[in-house]
């Protein structure tokens, strides 16, 4: 027997070790087994090894990564690969030139106004499709290939020419109105569109490379692509979820005019087309009118009203009522299902013979008339009869057609005995002899993902508008050129933009369709997201459920499904109100596609399967097995076991697809293959008789690389297949591992782990009889989840959250990071690999790309600051680099061009001729760009650029300035520009911004230089080197000189600019983002620098004036001083001589981190340790995060002993186990934390708790604090891109209330908590003056006899009650607009007046 030809697409080739990951460093897990491993299952396996099950797995799961070639995105990858990569077996060959509906292209033209008929017709036919590689079409005219890293930079869209064969002729009538002999010509290769080319796919370029030589095209060594670039953004398809195609559901109606339904999305082949549904409805009233009783119905496309289904059924060519309730109801001594048919065969009883039957649904029909002009007089007499057999053909059941020379006849009996099918399958249900199917079960859900999506956005932009406008351009145009073939240039009517834009339209605003259309998916494609590495990993993994708005109350959808177990990861969702509709792939599953189904039917007929074509009434359909398609009801066998087992073995030896689903329904005896798109599945061990066959000895070779991924599936190669001269006997069933499908784990007993496997000795038998074990338990969790250290010892709810950390978190994203030009990026500048960390993340890219820091964590309260999870962090630890990062910034223009007005933006540095120029031009060199290295600050101009202003009164050109400023806040560093000519022919110029980010609870560096001198009460000026914390100082509060003591001193070492503001008042040097007392309130030197305009400062004595040109940045290398006071920190100080009311530094609890330490203040234990962060021990059992706990305990023992600990979830951890590591001498080989009690074995339960002294006293804490290891991530949100105030500023219209957000200078948000805690401390006062004295006071009227808004104002004299009934109320506006939108529906509050 031969192999499959989509045997192993992917399996076959062999990888190049450039294409893997380096994962040797797996080894260092097993340094010290009794912490990393102290849980060993160990048992003997079929050869009489001992297998140690939780290591040796992973040899396995680590084979799953190494051996192919994009584990992580195949789906996405293969998926494209089958839409446009595999040349002449396509899906976009399908659909240019397979489907016979749209292929030729028919025309008739040049209408007989006497006989109404054509004189004319034209023909075109697709004949070969090609895809040609990615190119770049230079403006001089030369080609060069195409990278993906040029499309980034350049604003390209990374895609590939589609091209055509075309044969047309031409046919006219001679003198006696016969069709003459038509002229005939063929054009070749002639460009339709360009169509976006996966980045990865075996079109890209990327694709002829290994892993180590991709950096040389600009690509990350370790990125998985699979990925689209679109006008130079990476952007990914979003699986989307839909009703499985071609499989019948029976759905329960609560409330309806139908009991049940069996639905069936039909759809051949042609997996781009849009599903055509039949559905079998069973009414809960008589709808006859003449009391018949409950009756059946179908419900086709095409057809105006419901078909009966005795009508239906007769028009199919069943002739009899005995032949129909055969096939309904299989049994005819079941009189029950019986019963519940009569109804309908006496609805249709008047239709006594299929051209009855035909007659009685004719009526429902509208005429098609698209191709009416080809039809003869006989054939239009016959159009409606033709009608319905093109309804029965394309809209009834569609899957069921088979394009071979058998008659339309045995099309309609093969889909008679399906219909029969849903029918007794609907009345089973309707008997409660079968469950209604679930709507939420993977089984009945496809996934589509990339190949079938762009497959069906091509279809629409190709059939509906390029063909279209193909047609209506030719026929307006084929009277004119005389008839001849030869005269029509194809090129000129096949306009490959319609394709081309239409294609880039969806890919850029994720709306999936044509443009306008109603009925668009919406989201498909999305920006990938690049934070770190495991975060773009997870995006295109990423699966989506559609519902719309109303959908989303229902809470099916939003619910854990039992089918999603190691299908879909139950804790990678987000929280909220999207929960459970976007979801992510667990860690082995993948997404099948279409393979055809030749291999399976071959097998199954030579079997000796009855095909349906020769049923009769003889035919048992009770006791016989019926089998199943990919939906396709093909006949039925007498030995189910036999035809089960010959699959299975035929697909574990790599004759079958290894991706065929095998499902076999012992309680209605069917057996359903599926070989289709769109399927979950994932890899298990195979079990025999309860014994796995992995093995020692395959565990081990595996290990060496002596076995691959592809031969633990059993795969065969064709030289293996001819050995065995196509007999069964001789076929060997080795599989150890098989891929397991959503309908196929449905009947598969799954052992979570070889523990299950076990013997009961007692009863001599096994307790569950298991066909399959999973790979290891944590992979039915994502790659992001499985990145979580003990995450089955954490909470749900904390699971995702840390889920959603992890993809936030700052790292270095890409190893060719630096050669990019992103919107925004982070990057950590000393990330490391987790000491304590999880088998899964190193075999994943995040092992070469961290993202974190180990970090000494001590888990105590100290100074109050760090309540819940608020977290203190060490001053030294931040000046060593600790959570330090560098933010990236894009700033982006080109130049466009106004065709209208003739005018052409050009990039220079704007001289003197620019009208209305902007302030700052100092950071641009000649070609009007900012230079490499040079500072910029919010609202200098960074890219010059100029608009020629028209109609000059002289003869000197006029520009306009039209350049790039830096956002107002930004402040940075230019770290590289790129400037060339984009997809639209534009010279465009990016520039990207660097800024150095440190952890900040506020301004932290917020400080004077040594001269500066502070006021204080006892000793007069001294300067801030010699202040002490028992002086007080000078502030003001409240508009009064008040001296406190300082709360805190600082003292910094800095290297950076200073801010020096002098003139004949003052003279002061400040750090940047140091706040300083201007117009009555404070703001940062910075902000005041950018603002460029003059303000009013003060001293105790006088008000003076401060203009633009006052204020210079200057270098500074120095110690800086400041202090704390209460109040809003206004201090007053001066320098040489010269007094100022100025800001002091400020410290606030702001996000996680409330308060920066100094080094020398932090506890320390006796060797000097201190803890680089100190959270509260209150935080971890309030939020349930056991597994933070034992993860630092776990940090602490491998940090002595010297190796990485193993954190993966559900591997049997024992903490009893690290205990005793901890509390054994060392010596002994323990850590020598013995200063404990012991347990009940003897042994101690060191849990190393140490004695720390206070930093700040030196006095020792009363109680042991533990510290230990744990990795800490800092996420992209950082204070300085949110915190944000104003005094006033713009506001809504509609509310009169202030803007919201930060880039519409929008008020702070001021919720119910802030609200109740301002109440608690008795401020209600200043409550009421923020949220409406000061925000939106408005002035109304009430009426005092009913209390309602007065109509009118006395001030307008538009008042209509009398005077003396208005009473004056003052509220703010949006109360009042409350109680207008309440009165709108009919709510009328009423307020009581004095």
């Amino acid at each position: 027997m031969e192999s499959s030809s989509d045997l192993g697409d992917k399996y076959s080739t062999q990888v190049s070790s450039e294409d893997m990951i380096d994962m040797s460093s797996l080894e260092e897990v097993s340094h010290m087994e009794q912490v990393t491993n102290p849980s060993k299952v160990e048992f003997d396996d079929v050869e009489g090894n001992k297998l140690n099950f939780m290591d040796q797995t992973w040899d396995i799961i680590q084979s799953f990564v190494r051996d192919q070639k994009n584990p992580f995105t195949e789906h996405q990858i293969s998926s494209f690969n089958d839409f446009l990569a595999n040349p002449g077996n396509n899906m976009i060959t399908k659909i240019i030139c397979e489907e016979k509906q749209h292929n030729p292209q028919v025309m008739y033209v040049d209408i007989n106004p006497e006989t109404k008929e054509p004189n004319l017709e034209y023909q075109i036919k697709f004949t070969k499709v090609y895809v040609g590689k990615p190119v770049i079409n230079e403006i001089n005219g030369k080609e060069k290939p195409f990278i993906p890293q040029e499309g980034r930079l350049r604003n390209f869209t990374y895609c590939s020419s589609i091209f055509v064969d075309v044969e047309h002729q031409i046919r006219k009538k001679d003198s006696e109105n016969k069709w003459g002999e038509p002229s005939k010509a063929s054009v070749n290769k002639i460009m339709i569109g360009r169509v976006p080319v996966m980045v990865g796919s075996d079109i890209c370029v990327t694709a002829e490379r290994g892993a180590e030589s991709r950096s040389d095209l600009g690509e990350c060594k370790v990125d998985q692509l699979g990925y689209f670039i679109i006008n130079g953004n990476e952007r990914t398809l979003v699986g989307h979820e839909r009703m499985a195609d071609n499989k019948p559901l029976v759905f329960f109606n609560k409330n309806g005019k139908f009991s049940s339904q069996c639905d069936v999305k039909s759809v051949n082949d042609c997996r781009y087309n849009i599903p055509k549904t039949t559905s079998i409805k069973l009414y809960v009233k008589d709808t006859t009118g003449i009391g018949l009783g409950r009756t059946i119905k179908v419900t086709i496309q095409g057809l105006k009203n419901d078909v009966p289904l005795y009508i239906l059924m007769k028009a199919l060519g069943v002739n009899t009522d005995k032949e129909f309730i055969k096939m309904c109801v299989y049994d005819l001594n079941d009189h029950d299902m019986i019963e519940m048919l009569k109804p309908s065969i006496e609805e249709g009883i008047n239709s006594l013979s299929q051209n009855d039957a035909i007659k009685e649904i004719i009526k429902n029909i509208n005429i098609n008339t698209f191709n009416y002009m080809s039809l003869t007089e006989e054939e239009k007499k016959n159009n409606k009869i033709k009608n319905l057999y093109d309804n029965f053909t394309y809209y009834l059941l569609p899957h069921l057609n088979q394009e071979t020379s058998e008659t339309t006849q045995t099309n309609f009996i093969r889909k008679a005995y399906y219909i029969g099918y849903m029918v007794n399958r609907m009345l089973s249900c309707e008997l409660k002899r079968r469950n209604y199917d679930d709507r939420d079960h993977l089984a009945n859900k496809k996934i589509e993902s990339a190949g079938n999506l762009t497959a069906y956005l091509f279809c629409l932009n190709w059939r509906q508008k390029t063909l279209k406008s193909f047609v209506k351009d030719i026929k307006k145009d084929l009277p004119s050129l005389q008839g001849e073939v030869e005269n029509i240039k194809i090129e000129k009517y096949l306009k490959p933009t319609i394709v081309d834009t239409g294609m880039k339209r969806s890919f850029a605003m994720g709306d999936w369709g044509l443009k306008q259309s109603q009925n668009n998916k919406k989201g498909v494609s999305q920006l990938l997201t690049r934070i770190n590495t495991i975060s773009s990993l997870s995006h295109t993994r990423r699966v989506i459920t559609p519902i719309d708005k109303a959908s989303k109350k229902v809470i099916g959808p939003h619910m854990l499904h039992g089918s999603h177990w190691g299908y879909l990861c139950p804790s990678e969702t987000p929280d909220g109100p999207e929960i459970g509709i976007n979801k992510n792939l667990s860690y082995t599953s993948t997404i099948t596609n279409y393979t055809n189904p030749i291999m399976v039917l071959n097998t199954l007929y030579s079997l000796g399967v009855v095909p349906i074509e020769d049923f009769s009434m003889a035919t048992d359909l009770v006791n016989n097995t019926k089998l199943f398609v990919n939906g396709v009801w093909i006949g039925i066998h007498h030995d189910p076991k036999l035809v089960y087992d010959t699959l299975i073995k035929y697909r574990r030896n790599g004759i079958l697809h290894l991706h065929t689903g095998i499902m076999w329904n012992h309680d209605f005896s069917e057996i359903w293959v599926y070989t289709d798109s769109g399927r979950l599945i994932r890899p298990l061990y195979v079990v025999d008789n309860n014994k796995l066959r992995l093995t020692d000895k395959v565990c081990k070779k595996v290990k060496s690389g002596k076995m691959r991924w592809q031969d633990l599936l059993g795969i065969k190669t064709e030289v293996d297949l001819e050995k065995t001269d196509g007999s069964d006997t001789e076929l060997k069933d080795n599989s150890i591992i098989e891929y397991i499908d959503v309908n196929e784990i449905e009947n598969s007993m799954v052992a979570t782990n070889p523990m299950d496997l076990e013997y009961n000795k007692d009863t001599n038998r096994f307790y569950h009889k298991y066909t399959h074990c999973e790979l290891h338990q944590s992979m039915i969790l994502g790659v992001v989840v499985n990145e979580q250290p003990f995450s089955n010892h954490n909470n749900g709810p904390r699971i995702i959250y840390c889920g959603n950390h992890f993809r936030q978190s700052a790292g270095i994203m890409a190893t060719s990071m630096l050669k990019r030009f992103d919107t925004v990026n982070h990057m950590l500048h000393y990330p490391e690999r987790p000491l304590i960390c999880t088998k899964a993340s190193r075999i994943t890219p995040t092992r070469v790309l961290p993202s974190g820091i180990n970090i000494v964590l001590a888990i105590c309260c100290y100074t109050g600051y760090n309540q819940e999870d608020s977290i203190i962090l060490n001053q030294g630890s931040m000046d060593r680099g600790l959570f330090v990062s560098t933010y990236y910034r894009k700033y982006l223009d080109e130049e466009r061009k106004n065709h209208h007005e003739l005018q052409e933006e050009k990039f220079e540095k704007p001289g003197k001729n620019v009208i209305q120029p902007k302030d700052n031009y100092e950071a641009l060199d000649s070609n009007g760009f900012a230079k490499i290295g040079t500072k910029v600050m919010g609202g200098q101009v960074i890219i010059g650029k100029l608009i020629p202003i028209k109609g000059g009164r002289d003869s000197i050109q006029k520009y306009k300035d039209a350049s790039t400023t830096m956002k107002f806040g930004d402040f940075g560093y230019v770290d590289d520009i790129k400037w060339d000519i984009n997809g639209d022919g534009y010279k465009f110029c990016k520039v990207k911004i660097r800024n150095i980010r440190e952890p900040t609870i506020g301004d932290k560096l917020a400080c004077y230089d040594p001269e500066t001198e502070i006021f204080t009460e006892n000793r007069g000026w001294i300067k801030f080197p010699d202040l002490d914390s028992s002086d007080d100082v000078m502030s003001l509060v409240d508009g009064e000189v008040v001296y406190q003591n300082p709360i805190k001193l600082m003292k910094y070492y800095y290297e950076g600019d200073m801010y020096h503001i002098k003139n004949q008042h003052i003279d002061i040097l400040v750090t940047p983002n140091h706040r300083v007392y201007v117009n009555s309130e404070l703001i940062t030197v910075e902000t005041l620098y950018s603002m460029n305009v003059s303000v009013q400062m003060y001293s105790q004595n006088e008000t003076f004036i401060v203009d633009a040109g006052d204020i210079i940045v200057e270098p500074y290398d120095d110690n800086v001083y400041c202090c704390t006071v209460q109040g809003l920190g206004i201090i007053y100080v001066r320098r040489n001589g010269k007094e100022v009311w100025c800001g002091n530094s400020r410290h606030a609890q702001k996000g996680t981190i409330g308060m920066i330490l100094p080094h020398e203040d932090m506890p320390f234990n006796k060797d000097g340790i201190t803890p680089d962060l100190i959270m509260n021990p209150h935080g971890i059992p309030s939020r349930m995060t056991i597994g933070h706990l034992i993860e630092t305990a776990m940090g602490k023992a491998c940090a002595i002993k010297g190796c990485y600990g193993d954190a993966t979830s559900f591997n049997g951890f024992d903490v009893n186990e690290l205990c005793k590591i901890l509390g054994t001498p060392v010596e002994e080989g323990g850590c020598g934390f013995t200063e404990t009690t012991n347990g009940e074995d003897g042994y101690p339960m060191g849990y190393s708790n140490e004695v720390l002294y206070n930093g700040m006293t030196g006095e020792q804490l009363k109680v042991r604090i533990f510290q230990g290891i744990t990795y800490y991530q800092r996420l992209k949100q950082m204070v300085a891109d949110k915190m944000y105030s104003r005094s006033t500023g713009p506001i809504t219209m509609h509310t009169r209330q202030p803007s919201e957000g930060r880039a519409r200078e929008g008020g702070l948000r001021l919720g119910e908590m802030e609200r109740d805690s301002i109440i608690s401390h008795g401020a209600s006062f200043f409550l009421k003056e923020k949220l409406m004295d000061s925000s939106d006071f408005y002035k109304i009227y009430i009426n005092r006899k009913n209390g309602m808004i007065a109509i009118g104002t006395p001030e307008q004299r538009t008042l209509k009650e009398d005077i003396n009934d208005a009473k004056p109320v003052y509220v703010p506006y949006a109360f009042k607009l409350l109680m207008q939108e309440l009165m709108a529906i009919g709510i009328v509050p009423r307020l009581v007046t004095n």
